[in-house]
């Protein structure tokens, strides 16, 4: 995506429709946290319409892989390849770092679009992930659960 100023603000309005409670330092933060981290764009008439996010990680299940956690199409331009183009950019820049997996985390609840597109590219559902917000700065003693 690069240092463009306006891109990156355009990238996380776009960003916005799946992730509402984004922030720009948040949206800073993780294009630094990693060097593997990418954010791609793609624009129609200079106007960004669709962004993927994913970083390159290892873990003891998928070994070396790269994980996409974002990826969003505006609702005007779903249905003409964007969604596709930037899953195909994403598996091409896998090989490329020799991964042995493509991890997509999707919603659930979300129209099923993001499925099907993942589905057509041969990805299958292979688990659950669950998750449990955490209060920030809170005290490491804090209980999880409510007694």
């Amino acid at each position: 995506m690069g240092d463009d100023p306006e891109t990156r603000l355009a990238a996380l309005e776009v960003l916005k429709y799946l992730r509402p409670d984004a922030t720009g330092d948040l949206f800073a933060e993780v294009l630094r946290s990693t060097d593997d981290a990418a954010y791609v764009v793609t624009e129609v008439n200079r106007q960004v319409v669709a962004v993927i996010g994913w970083r390159i990680r290892v873990s003891t299940r998928w070994g070396r892989h790269l994980y996409i956690d974002d990826l969003v199409v505006l609702p005007e331009f779903r249905g003409q390849g964007h969604g596709q183009s930037l899953l195909d950019r994403a598996l091409r820049e896998a090989r490329k770092a020799s991964c042995s997996a493509v991890v997509v985390d999707t919603a659930t609840g979300t129209g099923g679009a993001a499925l099907a597109l993942c589905r057509a590219a041969g990805l299958v559902e292979s688990g659950i992930q669950l998750h449990l917000e955490l209060t920030p700065n809170a005290p490491a003693s804090q209980p999880v659960h409510d007694a």
